[in-house]
């Protein structure tokens, strides 16, 4: 009724948040921060609102899109249907805190940033390696690129703990048991020279540790 009366679709919902990006954001019920679900009404506003003309490349001033809020909650439906109505994957990087309990995704708190993320590092993390495989078919992309916090796409692949967006990546990855990341525990103390099998043992990849062996890691987690 509002749309077909002429209200503007994108309208300023606070800090420049779209409906759209609202919907994305809110229509999720969470059980708690590592289990969420759906909510039933949403997906069918967001079809309505991207049927009618939605500005489904919105881009916020700290560089939050629909498509990146998508992809950090991982649903691929929702993620599908923006790509098919034209949302364009960008490399540049935001940092946020995430909280799925706080409304924080559209904050921009820089250096003091619980994260650095693109929606191409997202891709990695979730696995969506069918979407990695099309960009990086087109694009010319530093796989070893990162935001200040050394987490490049192999550490978001294997934080996936998926082993077909981990092999495809491999081959580009070059000596497996370089010593590049650092991982900071939770007294914020730094732990120096992980291995990407270091980093699949520390969050617990294990789906992703074996097919690292296969492909030659020496078993070490760190030096």
């Amino acid at each position: 009724m509002l749309i077909s009366n002429g209200i503007n679709i994108d309208i300023d919902c606070g800090n420049g948040i779209t409906p759209l990006m609202q919907y994305i954001e809110s229509g999720y019920i969470y059980r708690d921060s590592y289990n969420h679900t759906w909510g039933n009404n949403s997906k069918e506003i967001i079809k309505l609102l991207l049927k009618n003309g939605a500005d489904v490349n919105h881009k916020l001033e700290n560089g939050v899109t629909p498509l990146l809020i998508a992809l950090q909650y991982q649903n691929r439906e929702v993620v599908d249907l923006l790509l098919q109505y034209g949302a364009e994957i960008h490399e540049d990087y935001v940092h946020l805190i995430l909280n799925p309990f706080r409304n924080t995704i559209f904050e921009d708190f820089g250096d003091k940033a619980d994260y650095t993320f693109s929606e191409l590092t997202s891709i990695c993390n979730a696995g969506y390696v069918d979407l990695l495989k099309g960009y990086l078919e087109n694009h010319k992309v530093n796989l070893f690129s990162h935001s200040g916090d050394g987490y490049d796409y192999f550490f978001c692949a294997v934080q996936s703990n998926n082993p077909e967006i981990v092999e495809y990546l491999l081959p580009y990855y070059g000596n497996i048991n370089s010593k590049r990341y650092t991982i900071i525990d939770l007294d914020n103390k730094p732990t120096y020279g992980y291995t990407l099998y270091g980093v699949a043992h520390h969050f617990g990849c294990e789906k992703v540790a074996e097919v690292l062996l296969t492909h030659g890691a020496d078993g070490f987690t760190h030096y």
